[in-house]
């Protein structure tokens, strides 16, 4: 199944493999949940690709460094 899962994020199955596994699902939550949280990674993986060209280009002001700093020593 989890094969199955994978391939269907990456090409349509055949109606009646779709079908199969829909009805999987109905005796079998670990599967559903499965092909959820693999959704959720693909999808956040493409969010990541699409943002990464802008990641790095906001900076911290000196200011608040300086605070972040004050405040991990005062945890310490």
């Amino acid at each position: 199944m989890t094969r199955l899962v994978s391939l269907s994020m990456d090409h349509r199955l055949s109606f009646g493999t779709w079908v199969r596994m829909k009805l999987h699902y109905i005796i079998c939550i670990w599967c559903e949940r499965y092909a959820e949280q693999i959704a959720f990674v693909k999808d956040a993986a493409r969010g990541f690709a699409e943002n990464s060209a802008n990641s790095g280009v906001e900076t911290i002001s000196p200011e608040r460094k300086k605070r972040l700093r004050a405040d991990i020593v005062s945890r310490l």
